[in-house]
């Protein structure tokens, strides 16, 4: 029973220290560019940006919470004006409003903009899934803001991989580190 005991121990440390090596070597890449930038996006740049809540399945709760925090301060921090749409704010719950769904149809961004005053929308989509094949546990963040217009001027994600956690220990072991790394993602929009 010992042994299983400090075998664990020992395998928990080496996760450990695993996301805290991953974190640092991801803060010390400060030069990302984004995923994808529109070539007009001088032209389209918004100034005030809706920000919609995180689509998630997994996550509730202060975790989406703080991981929408992350994103504001990130935003805010380039400048722009920004709405914080609720989720449980009445055209999103008539329109049940999906991220899929709104980037390919324009007039529900054009509402929504329309409503909230908003030059654009920002839309993030968490995902967690587990390899049952692999052991390896994966989250990945899309984001994507569009303008009143439903053009794509912006896109980027973040994602990471972990093994032998289950996904709300990934989670929470990650917060940290999530956040630079949304910061640094956001970072690659161009400041108002």
């Amino acid at each position: 029973m010992s042994i299983i005991i400090n075998s664990f121990r020992l395998e928990f440390k080496l996760i450990l220290m695993y996301i805290f090596l991953l974190s640092f070597l991801v803060s010390c890449t400060s030069n990302k560019k984004a995923l994808y930038l529109y070539k007009d996006f001088e032209k389209f740049k918004p100034k005030t940006i809706a920000i919609l809540p995180i689509e998630n399945i997994q996550i509730a709760g202060n975790d989406s919470k703080t991981l929408k925090k992350y994103i504001l301060d990130a935003i805010k921090s380039r400048g722009y004006t920004i709405i914080d749409i609720q989720s449980n704010n009445k055209i999103l719950t008539e329109s049940n409003i999906k991220f899929e769904s709104i980037i390919e149809d324009k007039m529900v961004i054009k509402k929504i903009c329309e409503e909230f005053n908003a030059d654009a929308l920002f839309i993030s989509k968490l995902i967690m899934y587990k390899s049952t094949f692999s052991g390896v546990n994966q989250l990945v963040i899309n984001f994507i803001i569009m303008n009143k217009d439903g053009i794509a001027i912006w896109k980027d994600n973040i994602g990471m991989n972990s093994m032998s956690l289950g996904s709300a220990a990934l989670l929470d072991l990650m917060l940290p580190p999530i956040q630079k790394w949304i910061t640094n993602s956001i970072n690659t929009v161009p400041k108002y």
